[in-house]
């Protein structure tokens, strides 16, 4: 089947109820038909039937798509929005294709280490202290924004094998993505003390690469090439995963018998922590926030929330079920910059209203976006879950 039949066959199944305007985070802000699920695959139809022509204002109503997917979890009919959108944006790829240069970048290990390199030189130089103080980013508001959402990058290599500390229960895979290698190095230190404590060997395979997320949502053929490799480094291995937008992608890598894969907190809330292991009392108060993947997609928000129960005195307060998509959306953070403060600020907003002292999120887009959010917002600490259990463990 080609790609027009393909986007055809699943858009058809849209009966144009509209149960899902509701749930889509850029319809409520802008209520234009063409910002929901049920208006995005009227024009992904359009555009495989050729009744639509590819234009700058049909690419601007797919490309503001945060990907969140709350209009499949709502869905009676049960389509496959996110499958017809990466179709579409499949058909796109051969009239307009994605960045060779930032494809390349996130396809080679190689390249991405130079590129962090260049942007860790440009940080710990000066050069981007001397930028910002001569305002050079006014000039171009769009390198103004990329500069301010830089977060603190460092590099670091890993051991292929971190043998249990505990009696060994088995051996898992770790997931490790690639930009939380140079963003979140402690992300990748707690999981393995975690899984090590609960009596796991872990493997990390070099041979392992990016999820594809740049390349699924660009069109790039070179997802397909990322998802084989990843599935080859991670065959017939139970393999872990801590950062949820990596995790729903790779669960919608074609499915095999061989390739077993499941969010960390899952993982261990279903293996028996071991009666030795102690966590040390936190008398603190910590917002959960349930990324977009982990409640949309992985519906993993559950496991999350008793691990963290395990910390003596710690309060966790959920954000609502309902809570709307913090906007970063991968890129769509630094691609969509009104629509991405927007869905921000509503959810600072709420994080304010509560008065935490930690935040807790399980995704690095949502992270490094609510950080830069709440700057002016100094009290509150923003870890990953399983970092916040790591600290609080008790020496084994």
């Amino acid at each position: 089947m080609n790609l027009k039949n393909a986007i055809r066959k699943r858009a058809d199944q849209c009966v144009k109820c509209n149960a899902c305007a509701p749930a889509c985070p850029t319809y409520a802000k802008t209520l234009h038909e063409g910002e929901s699920a049920r208006g995005r695959i009227a024009l992904m139809e359009g555009l495989a039937c050729e009744k639509l022509p590819l234009t700058e204002a049909l690419l601007a109503h797919l490309d503001s798509c945060l990907y969140c997917r709350a209009c499949e979890a709502v869905c009676p009919s049960e389509v496959k929005y996110a499958e017809t959108l990466n179709l579409t944006r499949q058909l796109i790829h051969t009239k307009k294709p994605f960045s060779k240069i930032f494809s390349l970048i996130f396809s080679s290990k190689q390249a991405l280490n130079i590129f962090v390199f260049f942007l860790i030189f440009y940080q710990i130089t000066g050069l981007q202290w001397f930028f910002r103080k001569i305002k050079i980013f006014n000039l171009a508001n769009k390198l103004k924004r990329w500069d301010r959402y830089l977060p603190h990058l460092t590099i670091r290599h890993w051991k292929t094998f971190y043998p249990a500390q505990n009696s060994q229960k088995g051996t898992v895979a770790l997931f490790t993505g690639c930009i939380q290698t140079f963003v979140e190095p402690s992300t990748i230190t707690s999981a393995i003390r975690l899984l090590n404590a609960w009596g796991f060997d872990i493997e990390i395979p070099r041979s392992q690469a990016c999820c594809g997320a740049f390349h699924l949502h660009g069109g790039s053929p070179d997802f397909t090439k990322l998802a084989e490799k990843n599935k080859r480094a991670f065959k017939n291995k139970d393999t872990v995963f801590f950062t949820s937008g990596c995790g729903m992608i790779l669960k919608d890598y074609p499915s095999e018998k061989n390739f077993n894969i499941k969010d960390i907190s899952s993982f261990l809330y279903t293996r028996e922590k071991p009666k030795k292991l102690i966590f040390k009392t936190l008398k603190l108060t910590a917002v959960l926030h349930t990324p977009c993947s982990l409640k949309n997609i992985l519906q993993t928000a559950d496991p999350t929330w008793h691990l963290l129960k395990l910390i003596p005195g710690l309060q966790i307060i959920p954000l609502s079920s309902s809570t709307a998509c913090c906007g970063a959306a991968g890129l769509n953070m630094l691609t969509q910059p009104e629509m991405a403060d927007s869905l921000a600020h509503d959810l600072s907003n709420k994080i304010k209203e509560i008065k935490p002292d930690i935040l807790l999120t399980s995704n690095i887009g949502c992270k490094i976006h609510l950080e830069t959010q709440l700057q002016t917002y100094q009290k509150i600490k923003i870890l990953h879950p399983i970092e916040l259990l790591a600290m609080q463990l008790e020496s084994f």
